[in-house]
């Protein structure tokens, strides 16, 4: 997976959306995986936190990336969601399936999550569901 990592950043770069907001987003969705790989198969237990404490940097970074150049960047807002969506994902598992103080890992990562998406809403206001029906082909 690190060779993959060291790949995909590096060698193999994107064709279609190659901006800081979704290499920064790539770079953060394969450390999780990595980490969560080195956890299962080598040292296991301590990657729920580690695995909370980077997807929430990963949240308030593209948020501040997002937010800095909101004109420009609202076109490259399908990398965030691809995020918030995976760390709703990492949410749910977390809160059903942890306990004591991986659970409330998990529940920081939720409000992140939540305060991203509540900020993108408002600050994008129609133009976010614009962007949802350009990506998804929504009516």
């Amino acid at each position: 997976m690190s060779l993959y990592m060291v790949y995909t950043m590096t060698l193999s770069t994107d064709l279609v959306e190659y901006n800081r907001m979704s290499q920064f987003i790539k770079f953060v969705g394969c450390l999780c995986v990595l980490l969560t790989l080195i956890d299962s198969l080598l040292s296991p237990g301590w990657s729920i936190v580690a695995v909370s404490v980077i997807l929430c940097c990963g949240l308030s970074i593209s948020g501040i990336l997002l937010f800095t150049d909101l004109e420009k960047q609202k076109h490259n807002l399908f990398p965030v969601l691809l995020l918030i969506v995976i760390a709703i994902i990492r949410t749910i598992l977390g809160v059903f399936f942890y306990s004591g103080e991986n659970r409330i890992a998990s529940i920081v990562v939720g409000m992140f999550v939540l305060t991203l998406t509540v900020l993108c809403v408002i600050a994008l206001g129609s133009d976010f569901v614009r962007e949802l029906r350009c990506r998804f082909h929504v009516r």
